[in-house]
């Protein structure tokens, strides 16, 4: 069973930074070591955690603002699990599926390390 959830990815558009709210069904997640090898800079050897998402195209709408729903799906993407902001709740009704997105904007999904050692 896939959960409904909320991502953000942010980019670059020129000089501005630009957020790009979606809404996903989560389908798998993906953990990795990356080689140990100068390819990968900083991040050589390190753990890698990703989250394949399957896009619902709600025409950009953010379900927190405003009525939203979907009935058709993008292609699967790969991301950097840290980039799911929330999950959040739908409904099916009239053949469509509703998003149910009613987290305040002050509350976020937060992801930190743990010292195996505590």
């Amino acid at each position: 069973m896939s959960h409904q959830l909320q991502y953000e990815v942010v980019y670059q558009s020129g000089r501005q930074e630009v957020r790009s709210i979606g809404y996903g069904l989560l389908e798998r997640i993906l953990v990795y070591t990356l080689p140990n090898t100068p390819l990968f800079g900083s991040l050589a050897g390190q753990v890698q955690i990703l989250a394949l998402i399957v896009p619902c195209n709600t025409g950009n709408k953010d379900a927190a603002q405003e009525v939203t729903d979907y009935q058709q799906t993008y292609a699967p993407i790969v991301t950097d699990i840290r980039n799911i902001t929330n999950v959040i709740g739908r409904v099916h009704t009239r053949g469509r599926w509703g998003i149910i997105d009613r987290v305040p904007s002050s509350a976020k999904t937060v992801f930190v390390e743990i010292d195996d050692e505590e």
